[in-house]
């Protein structure tokens, strides 16, 4: 008997173990959000910055290279590895409706 209770525990811990692993981890609350230029100017490349940059760093590439491209941003919680990472990109850029460099 104590091999049967043994061996039930074993697996539940087993299967909890992997339900665990196969489950995303996401953060309690989900947000993306974008910056795009005041004044994008049509003759420059488009650049997208994506993922999870702050918005510090949006800034301060912006500003390096002011005159040579319009920096826009995607910012999301969903990590490199998160599988909706993807279709969220393609959700901004399809909404920008811009071609980005």
């Amino acid at each position: 008997m104590k091999r049967v209770v043994s061996s039930v525990l074993v697996c539940l811990c087993a299967a909890h173990l992997w339900a665990q692993a196969t489950l995303p981890v996401t953060e309690k609350i989900e947000w993306t959000w974008t910056d795009r230029p005041d004044s994008p100017v049509s003759a420059l490349p488009m650049y997208s910055l994506s993922a999870t940059p702050s918005r510090a760093d949006t800034i301060a590439t912006a500003k390096e290279l002011d005159g040579v491209a319009n920096v826009y941003l995607f910012a999301t919680s969903a990590s490199s590895s998160d599988k909706r990472l993807p279709g969220q990109l393609r959700d901004y850029f399809a909404m920008m409706g811009l071609r980005f460099a």
